[in-house]
C-alpha cells in the first residue's frame, strides 16, 4: 500500500490531489513466493476506505486509486453500460463497496484489458498492455467549492493509427536516440528463426489439457536428463498462442515473457500423487503435465489417484521422482507444489536454463513441421478425472 498526499504548495491548479496505491490480492501469489515472505496484502476495501478518510482529513479534494488491480469489458458505447464487463472483477467489486463520494477516479491494471466505465459512480480507465493505448478519465471541479462536480471515463484510446484529439502522436527524439540501439537489438533477435514450421495455431485454450501446455511441458521434460515427470502452470505461465508459420523468437516472447528458469527436484511418488489430488480439487486450469497420466477415480466416497509414466508402468508412492518444472513453482508460485515443499526448500538437483531458451532449443532439435492435434492424444489424455472441476466424491 502506497499513497501521497498533496503537494503543501497547494495541490495543482489550486486543486489538492490524494493518491492511493494498491496491488491485487492474487500478488503475492503470482510471483516467486520466496521473494515475498512475512508479506501480507491488506483487504483493498477496507485500507482505501481508510487512507481516503485520512486523505480528505488532510485537505485532499480529489481522492484518486491507482491499482495495480483491474477489470474486462468489451464495449465501451456507452460507460455506464456494464452489461459487457466482468461483474466480478476485482476492481469493480471493490468500486461498488467503496462509500459514496469517497473515491473521485481508478486507475486499474494488471488483467491487461480494457476497461473505460463507471460502477458506482466511479470512472475506472484501464488500457491495453504493450503501450498499445492509454486511458483517460475528465473530472470536472468546481473553482470555488473545489469539489467535483463530473466525472466521465473514456474507452481506451489506441496510439495507432497515431493521432490524439487530431493531433499527431510522435516518439521524442531525444528518447528515441537512447533506446533505439536496444530496440534495435531486440528487433533482430525477434525476427531470428526457431527452426520449425507451425502449421496450425498452437493455443493455450483446451480442457483438461492444453496443445500448448503440453509442448512446453514436453519440452521442460526433455531439457532435464533423468526426470520422469514435467509441470508447468499452462493457464497463467503462458500468455499467448503460437501463431501458424515459420516460427520467431519474438513469437515465442510472447507467450513465456518471464524470465523463469527450468529446474529439477526430487519428490516421492506419494508426494506426485498428494500434487496431482490438490490440482483435481481446485476450480480453474489444470496444472499441465508431461511424463505423466493421472486417472482419477470414486471409490465409496473416496478419490483413487492413479499414475502412470509414459511408459505404462505404475508410479508407487515409495518412488523416487526427478520432476522438472520452473523456478517460480518451485519456490511456491501458484501453490502447486505447497503442500509437498520442504521446511527449507527444495533441493535443486539441475537448472536447464531459462524456459524460453529451453523451449527454443527443443524446437530446434525437432524441426520440420508441427501441427496443434499432434500435441494432443485424445485416445491417451494426461488426465483422466471422473466429472468437471472440482472433483468431489461426496
Amino acid at each position: 500500500m502506497a499513497e501521497r498526499d498533496a503537494d503543501d504548495d497547494g495541490g495543482v491548479g489550486g486543486v489538492r490531489v490524494g493518491i492511493i496505491g494498491v496491488v491485487t490480492l492474487g500478488a503475492l501469489s503470482a510471483t516467486i513466493a520466496s521473494n515475498t515472505n512475512g508479506l501480507r496484502i491488506a483487504p483493498l476495501v477496507e485500507t482505501i476506505e481508510a487512507e481516503g478518510l485520512r486523505l480528505r482529513a488532510a485537505g485532499a479534494d480529489v481522492v484518486i486509486v491507482t491499482a495495480h488491480a483491474g477489470g474486462r469489458c468489451a464495449a465501451f458505447d456507452n460507460p455506464a453500460d456494464l452489461s459487457s464487463c466482468d461483474q466480478n472483477a476485482e476492481m469493480f467489486v471493490v468500486a461498488r463497496a467503496l462509500p459514496a463520494g469517497l473515491v473521485d477516479a481508478i486507475v486499474a491494471g494488471h488483467s491487461h484489458a480494457p476497461v473505460g466505465h463507471q460502477v458506482s459512480g466511479i470512472p475506472i480507465t484501464e488500457a491495453n498492455s504493450g503501450g498499445r493505448s492509454f486511458g483517460r478519465i475528465d473530472l470536472e471541479i468546481d473553482r470555488v467549492t473545489k469539489r467535483v462536480v463530473s466525472r466521465t471515463s473514456f474507452a481506451p484510446l489506441d496510439l495507432v493509427p497515431g493521432t490524439y484529439e487530431g493531433a499527431p502522436v510522435v516518439s521524442d527524439p531525444e528518447i528515441a536516440a537512447v533506446i533505439g540501439p536496444a530496440i534495435e537489438g531486440a528487433r533482430v533477435l525477434k525476427a531470428s528463426a526457431v527452426g520449425i514450421t507451425l502449421e496450425t495455431p498452437i493455443r493455450r485454450a483446451g480442457a483438461p489439457e492444453s496443445p500448448l501446455g503440453n509442448l512446453f511441458t514436453d519440452a521442460y521434460l526433455a531439457a532435464v536428463p533423468g526426470a520422469e515427470v514435467a509441470f508447468n502452470n499452462t493457464s497463467g505461465g503462458l500468455r499467448a498462442d503460437l501463431p501458424a508459420g515459420p516460427l520467431t523468437y519474438g513469437s515465442l516472447f510472447e507467450v513465456m515473457p518471464f524470465e523463469n528458469r527450468v529446474i529439477a527436484f526430487y519428490l516421492s511418488g506419494a508426494g506426485v500423487r498428494q500434487v496431482v489430488l490438490a490440482q483435481a480439487a481446485r476450480r480453474g486450469a489444470l496444472v499441465g503435465m508431461s511424463g505423466l497420466g493421472v486417472r482419477v477415480t470414486c471409490e465409496s466416497g473416496v478419490p483413487i489417484v492413479v499414475l502412470a509414466r509414459r511408459d505404462g508402468s505404475a508410479i508407487r508412492d515409495d518412488d523416487r521422482v526427478l520432476v522438472a518444472t520452473t523456478d517460480f513453482l518451485a519456490m511456491g508460485g501458484d501453490g502447486v507444489f505447497t503442500a509437498v515443499t520442504p521446511p527449507d526448500g527444495f533441493t535443486i538437483e539441475r537448472d536447464a536454463g531459462t524456459a524460453r531458451d529451453v523451449v527454443a532449443a527443443w524446437f530446434k532439435a525437432r524441426g520440420g513441421s508441427l501441427r496443434e492435434e499432434q500435441l494432443v492424444d485424445a485416445a491417451n489424455l494426461r488426465w483422466t478425472l471422473p466429472g468437471p472441476q472440482p472433483v468431489s466424491c461426496r
